[in-house]
């Protein structure tokens, strides 16, 4: 991950600590693509052993593994982080009186 925004130099960094939360959001994602492989599986009505079952999903994880990493720390950042320009109309207005 890169330590500053390429585009408006924001700084990822945080205290130690800020992005466990985005830990369980990467968990919570893979999760859901677990399950979605699974259900997938059964409506495509593949009659595969559970070894089998499991080496699909295990692979499906593994192969979204960094986009999932990456991901949840970018929704992390925009769910938890004051954005810039975000400040209501109106309060922007009271504030050049």
């Amino acid at each position: 991950m890169h330590d500053n925004c390429p585009h408006c130099n924001y700084k990822f960094e945080r205290e130690p600590g800020y992005f466990y939360g985005a830990m369980f959001m990467s968990y919570g994602i893979t999760m859901a693509e677990a399950i979605a492989a699974f259900v997938a599986i059964r409506v495509l009505n593949l009659d595969l052993s559970v070894d089998a079952i499991m080496a699909i999903i295990t692979a499906v994880m593994l192969i979204f593994l960094f986009p999932n990493f990456k991901f949840s720390r970018i929704l992390w950042l925009y769910t938890f982080t004051k954005k810039e320009g975000t400040e209501p109309a109106d309060k922007i207005e009271r504030l050049k009186i």
